[in-house]
């Protein structure tokens, strides 16, 4: 029995470890954990007793001991001691003990493993974001990204924006407010009565010093006459949006002004646009055609018509640009009859006061329509488009005319080309807008003698500007360097961009709708590699006929209006929106941190590897197209292509490394391209990098398939290895996943493969290291190959491995794999036992790890999106941090349990340690954040927050944490126009931005989880504290120390986790500056912007407590050191709020005795 009893509370006290190590927060749900099988022997002998608790702190009445106590009254009154001892059956306990023979493994790699596609058809995942959306289209904020709509609220028509993602109101205005009811009695004679319907709305940037948004709507009012009756007027007003003057409302009137009205004009409501103050609408005029109004609301209530030419065709739509610096004032035009043009509108923005120009739009360019010699596009991956069914053919070019035009919105790239996107009922086109140049080859007088060069020299000059005399014939003619044709006519459609990623190629998402019969969305990728070639990813089909698409940038998904609701296409491979942020998330390495002492990892480089993305043209002679000009032959830009380029950036950690301008170190951080990234085969991107983790110069670049192969695959297919000395690929190899041996200095690089397929792994190393790089024989070969998991069979079992990661202990090594269940598609991660060290490929069988030692399922839909181990701090506990789609964990590495875990949405999945136990990361709502082992409120907390980009979304990547700085990159791609005879081989790269830390809360949070006490206080909490405490000396902080400059990083958090645990000595030093504080001390009170309720609470004794209340008032501080030899202060008032502290602290040191 006493054995019996052993074995339970040995049990219980491996649970109990577990379920103490695990994060105690109960609103979080947790992944599943399978622990291993601890192999107890039964047959021994265990001294316990049912009464005395497992472990130390459990009481005898604990809950756990309740049954045991019951079953041994029980038998207390039931036993007697004449009966003779029990003597249990013999059924040969000695076959329940475990075998010491270990069963041989096979450990050859998988084979005929369950069929595996390596490449996942794109779908698009529906979800809906809002719904009650009344009267009109909704529009998109150019700032923020957020959606302005109009809906109806309490009885009344009110505009409001609303955050999409948090459903957050942003700023609301009553449509038909008090301030627009005087505007319309003003302007009309006759008061409002109430809004019958909203037309249209329209958005538009304005830049007067800093760029604002104006939204505009064409609005019809319901007006009192003169005769008591009432009759419709419609009006157009004139918001600015979110810049008001007045503090509490951020939305204000600005101006409200009649439509154009006359016999002989009339104008479309679906075209109205604003932009730069002016508001555009197109309109026909019976005798002179189709022409443009333009109004400047700010400063005269009338509108100019502008003429385009004698034509009999009407406008069918029209876009203004959306750059947020305002460069670009051109006015995109599509006309009836199938023909388009460019604008320009500067003269407009120009004009002042009451100056009246004849013609304020002045045409820049024609675009060319190339549908028809398009070939068709029927099917997307074997099924036939739904949303075009019309039984009217393709070829009609009478029907066939552009529907919609759209600019390309900005996005996360550090800057982007002018394009435009032409939706047409039966195809779409795509134009770079840029004029060309012309170049004169002959030879000038003036100068034919000065040199035999100048012969040869060619004579570059920009077309002629517009001016009011210019016909649109007059103009050069832009071809698209894209263009798709459907099978099939639709009766309407539209096109906005969609932003998949820094790394992806130009995406689209257009609108196809047949009266009557469907509706559809499809996704489609510009293959820039095949000239411009459109591809049709996936579609997505409409219950309902009606709606529109709504231009947002940086969303990774389309929006799209339709019924009364807001819905979000994501795109995924499959049919929920997972799987999906690894293909959209910039390219990095593992961002350097700090050990758990607040030191810089010795193996951390001073610099790191991303790539940057570049979209290229270059300037090609195009003797073919028309110059405008006698002998002049043209150079037009040719098609964008996608350069990659390997960078590095230093951190500025030592002077070295610190660039030098004029003989000044600037410090912070700078860029060097270490070489562009040359594509194992066509159509692929890079997907990761991979550094070493020695002191070799060596990195491996993964790469998968492109998104414009209609399929993807979220698991690479191929990788190189690069030198970043020297820039060289020196091999490439198929792989889906690559990781560096320990240990691996220059010349003896080894590396662990995972194939292709994830049956197997094996080493890889360098055949000879005296091999030139330069030789075209392979300079590594490749080992003896294992499985990389057990425990599993090939049927329902089969565990697909996608990812696998070197961990050490000591001297040890281990092998943490992350695959996928056939089953279920439920991620898995599992880790072995570290156990000696990798030099020969017989070593990596004892690393193999079992199922069946220590596995975590993650929840269903969970893609793991980056991993890795936490520097061990001496022998204490190892932590794993993980990323996914949802949340961010940090899971025990010796039984993988979940110890703490947060959910959000990440900007980039990098992570930085801080310490053992904790990680910091960036959040997509631009806040650097932490994650600890802590319980409760204290397991998270913010470090900075980071500036709100336009667009509402940023890329951010946190690329390194040091003692007193991080460092975080913004941008990933951008774009480069290379001229005539200019070097296509330089670029402008932004660098990376560095900004202050202060890492005094993360790192105490890390040390109380190393502490195996938290409320002790260690070595390692004392040298933290000293290290990034409070500072007031001339020099605040030197070397690999925190700022702590008057108590700068010193937080409420800070404080409420100290008192927490019951440390008192590091609080009052941190609060006081000594650790015994006495009433006569001369201390400062530390930090001056913390609330006195926040300091008091924190305070170690009274004396503490009255100096904290005191601080600021001198002469009522030099009363309370000594109150026997200073005069009487004078005391606040008994209202004043520390008067209502010292109140409350009176009453507790008089119940404690503290006096």
């Amino acid at each position: 029995m006493e054995a019996l009893v052993g074995v339970n509370q040995m049990r219980y006290d491996g649970v109990n470890n577990d379920a103490h190590e695990s994060d105690s927060s109960s609103d979080e749900e947790e992944g599943e954990i399978i622990s291993g099988i601890e192999q107890i022997a039964i047959g021994e002998t265990i001294d316990a007793t049912l009464a005395s608790p497992p472990f130390p702190g459990a009481t005898a009445s604990s809950n756990y001991n309740d049954d045991f106590a019951n079953f041994q009254s029980e038998f207390d009154t039931s036993y007697d001691e004449s009966v003779e001892e029990y003597v249990p059956p013999s059924f040969s306990m000695e076959q329940l003990q475990p075998s010491t023979e270990a069963e041989p493994q096979d450990l050859s790699p998988l084979e005929n493993v369950p069929c595996q596609s390596t490449r996942n058809k794109i779908y698009l995942a529906a979800e809906t974001l809002s719904t009650n959306i009344k009267f009109c289209q909704p529009v998109s904020n150019p700032l923020t990204g957020n959606v302005i709509s109009c809906r109806q609220k309490g009885g009344k028509i009110v505009l409001n924006e609303v955050h999409l993602d948090t459903g957050a109101e942003v700023a609301c205005t009553e449509l038909l407010d008090d301030q627009v009811s005087q505007k319309v009695t003003s302007l009309y004679g006759n008061s409002p009565v109430r809004v019958n319907r909203v037309i249209q709305l329209a958005t538009g940037l304005h830049r007067s010093g800093q760029t604002r948004v104006r939204l505009c709507a064409l609005v019809e009012l319901e007006v009192w006459t003169q005769s008591g009756s009432t009759m419709p007027q419609t009006s157009l007003i004139v918001w600015q949006w979110g810049y008001a003057s007045s503090p509490t409302r951020p939305v204000g009137i600005q101006s409200l002004i009649s439509p154009p009205n006359h016999a002989n004009f009339t104008y479309q409501a679906s075209s109205l646009r604003m932009a730069d103050g002016l508001v555009f609408l197109a309109g026909y005029a019976q005798r002179k055609g189709p022409c443009v109004f333009v109004a400047r609301p700010a400063v005269k209530d009338t509108w100019a018509a502008n003429f385009l030419g004698p034509s009999t065709s009407t406008i069918s739509n029209i876009a203004v640009t959306t750059d947020f610096h305002r460069k670009y004032k051109l006015l995109a035009i599509a006309m009836q009859d199938g023909s388009m043009s460019v604008w320009t509108y500067e003269a407009a923005v120009e004009r002042k006061g009451n100056k009246e120009d004849s013609k304020v739009i002045l045409p820049l360019c024609q675009l060319e329509n190339t549908i028809a010699k398009q070939p068709m596009i029927s099917t997307i991956n074997d099924r036939e488009l739904s949303g075009k069914c019309s039984n009217r053919s393709g070829n009609d070019a009478d029907m066939n005319f552009c529907t919609h035009l759209e600019w390309k919105t900005p996005d996360s790239s550090y800057n982007s080309l002018l394009y435009l996107a032409a939706a047409f009922t039966n195809g779409l086109c795509v134009f770079h807008i840029n004029l060309p140049i012309l170049m004169d080859t002959s030879i000038p007088e003036a100068i034919s003698q000065i040199s035999v060069e100048s012969k040869t020299r060619s004579f570059t000059r920009l077309l002629p500007k517009p001016r009011t005399s210019t016909q649109l014939a007059q103009t050069v003619t832009l071809y698209p360097f894209s263009a798709a044709r459907w099978s099939l006519t639709c009766d309407w459609s539209s096109v906005s961009w969609v932003d998949l990623g820094p790394h992806c190629p130009p995406s689209l998402a257009v609108w196809l709708e047949e009266e009557d019969v469907s509706t559809s969305c499809v996704l489609g990728a510009i293959n820039l590699e095949k000239s411009g070639q459109f591809n049709v990813l996936c579609e997505y089909d409409l219950s309902q006929n009606t709606g529109c698409l709504i231009s947002t940038s940086n969303r990774g998904s389309i929006l799209c209006y339709s019924g009364d609701k807001i819905i979000s296409l994501a795109p995924s491979v499959t049919t929920d929106s997972s799987f999906f942020v690894s293909v959209q998330n910039p390219l990095t390495v593992q961002s350097t941190g700090l050990d758990s002492a607040g030191y810089v990892l010795s193996s951390s480089p001073s610099s790191a590897l991303h790539v940057y993305t570049v979209t290229q043209c270059n300037r090609k002679q195009r003797p073919d197209l028309n110059s405008m000009v006698p002998n002049f032959t043209r150079l037009d830009w040719g098609s964008p292509n996608q350069r990659h380029l390997l960078v590095q950036s230093n951190f500025g950690d030592t002077k070295i490394s610190q660039e030098t301008i004029d003989y000044d170190v600037t410090g912070g951080s700078n860029i060097s391209i270490v070489c562009e990234i040359v594509l194992p085969i066509p159509e692929m991107v890079p997907h990761r990098i991979v550094p070493s983790n020695g002191t070799s110069p060596l990195c491996a670049v993964l790469f998968r398939p492109s998104i414009v192969t209609n399929e993807i695959s979220l698991n690479p297919t191929h990788f190189c290895i690069y030198d970043t000395n020297t820039g060289k690929m020196l091999e490439s190899r198929e792989g889906r996943d690559v990781v560096f041996l320990p240990s691996s200095k220059a010349g003896e690089e080894k590396f662990l493969v995972l194939g292709t397929d994830g049956t197997m792994v094996y080493i890889l190393k360098r055949k000879n290291v005296d091999c030139p790089s330069s030789t075209t024989e392979e300079l590594f070969e490749g080992g003896t190959p294992y499985r990389p998991l057990l425990g599993f069979s090939n049927d329902e079992a089969y565990i697909d491995c996608h990812r696998i990661l070197i961990v050490s202990s000591t001297t040890d090594v281990g092998l943490v794999v992350i695959g996928k269940r056939v089953s279920d598609g439920q991620v898995c991660v599992v880790a072995g036992k570290c156990q000696g060290s990798i030099e020969e490929d017989r070593d990596v069988a004892q690393i193999i790890p079992h199922v069946q030692d220590s596995c975590l399922r993650l929840h269903k839909s969970e893609e793991v999106l980056n991993f890795r181990e936490l520097p061990q701090y001496e022998e204490g506990r190892r932590c794993l941090a993980l990323v996914t789609q949802f949340r961010v964990l940090l899971v025990n590495l010796t039984r993988l349990n979940i110890r703490s875990q947060v959910k959000c949405e990440l900007s980039s999945s990098n992570l930085a340690p801080i310490g053992s136990h904790t990680v910091a990361f960036i959040t997509s709502d631009c806040k650097v954040r932490y994650l600890c082992c802590l319980d409760g409120k204290f397991r998270k907390g913010i470090i900075a927050t980071l500036p709100v980009p336009r667009s509402g979304h940023a890329a951010y990547t946190l690329m390194a944490v040091r003692p007193e700085r991080f460092l975080y990159a913004r941008y990933h791609a951008g774009i480069r126009l290379v001229e005539h005879s200019e070097n296509e081989n330089s670029f402008i790269i932004p660098a990376c931005i560095t900004r202050p830390a202060m890492l005094l809360e993360p790192m105490v949070a890390n040390a109380l989880c190393e502490a195996d006490n938290p409320g002790e206080s260690t070595i390692l909490l004392r040298a933290v504290i000293e290290r990034f405490g409070r500072k007031v000396g001339s020099f605040p902080h030197g070397d690999d120390e925190g700022i702590g400059v008057n108590g700068t990083g010193l937080t409420q958090q800070v404080m409420e986790m100290l008192s927490e645990y019951g440390l008192d000595h590091p609080t009052s030093w941190l609060l006081t500056g000594t650790v015994q504080f006495e009433r006569s001390s001369h201390s400062k009170i530390l930090p001056s912007w913390m609330p006195v309720s926040t300091k008091a609470m924190a305070s170690p004794d009274a004396d503490a407590h009255l100096h904290v209340l005191s601080s600021g008032d001198l002469y009522l501080m030099d009363y309370i050191k000594s109150p026997e030899s200073n005069m009487p202060s004078t005391l606040p008032s008994p209202s004043d709020p520390s008067s209502l502290v010292s109140r409350e602290l009176a009453f507790s040191a008089m119940e404690k005795g503290d006096i």
